[in-house]
């Protein structure tokens, strides 16, 4: 039912990642929808550990953040959810290999906003979710790239969110406590 309501995931079926992934792009994609449940403390996930919960802080205002409505009784949960889902939409088309034979998937995250935006236009989402779920999906891969192995400190994230900002999309920022 899924891929008949989102037919832009069915080219993720197949699509082999490097070993680090276990996953083709599909499963990969499903599995975070339940990964983000589990660290939003909302449900199980296959590979749940404690200490990961740790690492994620966590309060009652956090919680409350993310039951906020966006709009049309969409929350922040609902829409990281279907961000989660989507976030590797363009890895079919952008997938290839470098001269030493390393996979690549260079630009995804840029194509891919432009596919969700399609998408969730198309589904009638509001701009706002619009918005909010391309932005996510644009930049998914930057905590990672500012963290290499370690959390990023608060003088790394202000750039990432300062950025966010300038594009006039303050309602992603979780403000801190």
């Amino acid at each position: 039912m899924l891929t008949a309501l989102i037919s832009e995931l069915v080219p993720l079926k197949g699509i082999a990642q490097p070993q680090e992934h276990h996953w083709d792009v599909f499963i990969h994609s499903i599995n975070t929808v339940s990964a983000v449940d589990f660290i939003l403390r909302q449900g199980v996930w296959e590979h749940q550990d404690a200490a990961i919960l740790s690492l994620v802080p966590w309060s009652a205002e956090t919680a409350q953040y993310f039951d906020q409505p966006v709009s049309r009784g969409s929350t922040r949960r609902s829409l990281l959810k279907l961000a989660a889902l989507l976030h590797d939409i363009a890895k079919p088309q952008t997938k290839t290999f470098d001269d030493d034979g390393r996979m690549r998937f260079l630009g995804h995250p840029e194509d891919g906003a432009e596919i969700v935006e399609n998408i969730l236009e198309r589904l009638r989402f509001s701009t706002k979710e619009v918005k909010l779920v391309t932005l996510m999906v644009k930049y998914h891969l930057r905590p990672t790239q500012m963290s290499q192995h370690t959390m990023p400190s608060s003088r790394a994230i202000l750039p990432l969110f300062s950025g966010c900002r300038r594009r006039r999309y303050r309602y992603i920022v979780l403000e801190s406590g």
